[in-house]
Parts: C-alpha cells; structure tokens; sequence
C-alpha cells in the first residue's frame, strides 16, 4: 500500500448546531456516493482486503481502520482512482470531521502523485496528535525504504511489531529489508509465492515482484526473469507496464532487440491496457529498426521488411522514437531510418520537443537531425532559447559534444547570446569551451549589421 500526505483541516471551532446541520444535510447524499454500489461503478477493480494467514503469519492490511467505506476508499487508492478517492475524501470529511484516519487515505494520495515530502510531514503530524495510529507509522516505514533509509524504516518496524504484529505491509517493508541485507533462496521463494497469491492485494503482489527484481541481492538475470514471467502468469492490471519496463531492460541494458521483440509480442494485447501502453508500441517500434540499422546504416532492401514493420507499429510517425533516441546515443544508428517520419514541432508528454531533448541529453547527432528536418534552433525549451539553455547548463563534462551542439544551433541561426555571462570565469568552463565559438559567430555577422 505504497502511496502518500495532505493539509489538516481544523474543525475545533465548529459549534455543535452547526455540524448538525452539515450531518443532517450530508449524511444521505454521502452515504449513497460512497456506498459500495457507486464504488463498483466508478472503481469496479477496488476491493478490501480480507484477513488471511500465509507462512504461519496472520496478515491484515490496515487493521486500525476499521470504517468500511474508509477501507474501501483505500482499495481505491490502491486502484489508482484518484478522482473518486479525492471526491470521497471532500464529502467524508464534511460528514466526518473528527475522523483522523481520513487523513491516512490523503497521505496516501500524495504520497501515489509523487509528492512524498509532503506526505511525510503530513504523516509525522498525524502521529503527533495520535501517537497510537499505527497505520501512519507503516506508511512512514514505507517511505523511508523508498529513500534507501533501512535504519530509520527498521526502527518504525520494530515499534509497529509490538503494536500490530499483524499488518500486512509492515511484514511486506520486512522482507524489503531482508532481501537488501539477508537474501536467500527461501526468501526469493515466499516473494515469489507472493506474488502468485491472489489473496494479497495486488499492490503488494507488485511490490513483492519489484522487491525480488530490483531490491534483492545476488540474483541471477535468469531468476529475475522468472519472477517476472510469475507476475504475468498472475494478469496483474498494470502487465503492459510491467512488460514495458522488462522489454526495455531487455533492449536497452542487455542489448538484445530482438530478445524484447519477442517478448513484447508474447504479451502484448493479452491484458488489459494501461499508461504504458503507448511506450510499448513505441519500444517495439524501436527494437524493429534498431534490427534494421544493424543489417545496414541506410534504408534499403535487407531492412526494409523492419522498417516497414516499425512503421506500421507507429502509424508512420516516428516522432516518440525520435525522442527516446535523444536520450540514447547508442540508438544514434536508427537516425538515417527515420527521416521523413518525425514531426519537430511534437511535444512529448513534459511539453519538450525533440529538438529540446537532445539539447538536454547533450546528443548532438540527434540535435543535428532534428535541425535538418527544420526544428527551429531559437524554439524555446523549458522558457529558454536553446543557446541560453546550453550556456546556462551546470555541465563541466562532455566538452566536445557542448561545443557541437553550440555550433550546430549558430549555424542555423540561432542568435549569438548572453557572450557577458559566457566570458565571466565565474560561470563554470563556459569563457574556455563555449565562449570562442560565440566569438566566431559574433565576428563573422558584424559585417552584415555594419552594412545594414
């Protein structure tokens, strides 16, 4: 139940007449919303977790919340409905303003759209007004294991132990631990027996997996695999994500497009569909004419059935590949095979352009072909021209790559800027690497202005 925090709402100043009024206007409207009924409509994959024993452990998700609509509200969570966890939590709060537990479900929710710090004050506030609310202390043994903090998450564990020996995720953020300084083959079993018990929720199922792949020392890349081939075997929700994320490490880290082809078109519309979707097409698209630029640097006939395939897969529009090479010079390769088919005025998903991306990631190939297929070198990423972003860039490595780019933008036009900061020896390397190559462009448009 990894999930995160939110701003406390004083009610102490709320005369008993008034709250009346609000139950007595609220509690019929409220109680028909968040029935079971409107959940299984809006949220039909949220459902509480019962009480089971596994491994001689009686385990219990949040066994200090009892309020049923509050537990399913948290299944909801888990579900990623966000919009329905959200309307709830306005309309139980109102109705229920004393009810602290509440704020559980919105720490939580911080803390699943990655505002974690937040999350955690809101947490450690929480405990300060009820130091036996056991369920904050979990969330907060959970957090510290996302920061690689194993002292601090131990120590929220041993106290959680004597108070609720029987919570599930404390014994999940357990075997977290363990696998980190105590692995052994028994515990790569009862992850994996996890991860194929339906009677878990699926987060912990999905945690237990992530644990095993990620957070487990020693395994063999064999073992790894097996415990991802155990987690599509079970059709979790998220299965294009996690088939996503294994074909990647299969193209990207081992090298081996071909491998995560296959593998992507074992699984693929074989389960539901989810964010990641989208990626793997993309991830498939790349593998195909990564294939194709090992057969030969150009297209022609020995890739062209790959070519042909990669831009089916995509619609012809190579344009998300082209983004995902920016930040891989290893697939520099594929650039030659995509021309004609990228768009650079596309933005992806964080508003940048291709373009922009190569600037960020310091791969000139990239930028290069992106200002051959007519990207404008003075477009504005993140609110600066590139030049400015490149000048400004806290960056003392990849010196010769810096100086491309600076050069490529200047000859497509970019307007020579900002040659005060440049020159100042208080702005890292930019007056030795970067500074003469703005000297050159400067000096060899004087002319024209004079003339002009």
């Amino acid at each position: 139940m990894q999930g995160p925090a939110m701003t406390r709402r004083s009610t102490r100043f709320l005369t008993a007449a008034l709250l009346l009024a609000v139950l007595l206007l609220t509690i019929g409207t409220t109680h028909a919303a968040n029935s079971p009924g409107s959940l299984s409509t809006e949220c039909p994959q949220a459902k509480d977790s019962t009480t089971f024993t596994f491994q001689g452990h009686r385990l219990t998700e949040t066994p200090d919340i009892t309020n049923p609509e509050l537990r399913l509200a948290n299944a909801a969570l888990s579900a990623h409905c966000l919009d329905w966890v959200e309307s709830f939590i306005q309309r139980y709060r109102v109705t229920f303003p004393d009810d602290y537990r509440l704020f559980f479900l919105k720490t939580r929710q911080q803390w699943i759209i990655f505002n974690a710090p937040y999350a955690q004050s809101f947490a450690e506030s929480v405990l300060q007004s009820h130091p036996d609310f056991t369920s904050a202390k979990v969330l907060l043994a959970s957090m510290a294991l996302e920061y690689h903090d194993l002292t601090t998450a131990a120590r929220w564990l041993r106290e959680i132990e004597q108070e609720q020996p029987d919570d599930l995720w404390a014994y999940i953020d357990r075997l977290r631990i363990a696998a980190q300084l105590a692995p052994t083959k028994e515990l790569l079993a009862t992850l994996q027996a996890i991860v194929s018990d339906e009677r878990f929720p699926e987060t912990a199922r999905q945690q237990a997996a992530q644990t095993a792949r990620y957070e487990m020392l020693g395994l063999s890349q064999q073992q790894r695999d097996a415990v991802f081939a155990e987690q599509m075997k079970s059709k979790p929700s998220d299965a294009d994500c996690t088939l996503a994320d294994q074909a990647i490490n299969i193209i990207e880290l081992r090298l081996d497009p071909k491998a995560g082809v296959d593998l992507i078109e074992k699984y693929l519309h074989k389960h539901n569909p989810c964010a990641a979707t989208p990626l793997l097409h993309t991830v498939l698209a790349e593998a195909w004419l990564w294939q194709a630029a090992k057969l030969s640097p150009i297209a022609d006939k020995s890739n062209a059935a790959l070519i042909a395939k990669a831009r089916k897969e995509l619609d012809g529009d190579f344009t998300p590949v082209a983004q995902r090479i920016a930040w891989r010079t290893f697939l520099n390769p594929v650039l030659p095979l995509i021309e004609g088919a990228v768009d650079p005025r596309q933005t992806d998903e964080r508003g940048q352009t291709v373009l922009c991306n190569a600037l960020l990631a310091l791969n000139p190939d990239s930028l290069a072909a992106e200002l051959e297929r007519g990207a404008d070198p003075s477009a504005p990423c993140d609110h600066d021209t590139p030049v400015h972003g490149l000048l400004f860039m806290a960056a003392t490595d990849k010196v010769a790559e810096r100086q491309q780019i600076l050069r490529l933008l200047l000859q497509h036009g970019a307007a020579v800027e900002s040659l005060d900061f440049c020159a100042s020896p208080d702005n890292g390397d930019c007056h030795k690497v970067l500074l003469p190559i703005l000297q050159e462009f400067q000096n060899q448009r004087q002319p024209t202005r004079k003339s002009i």
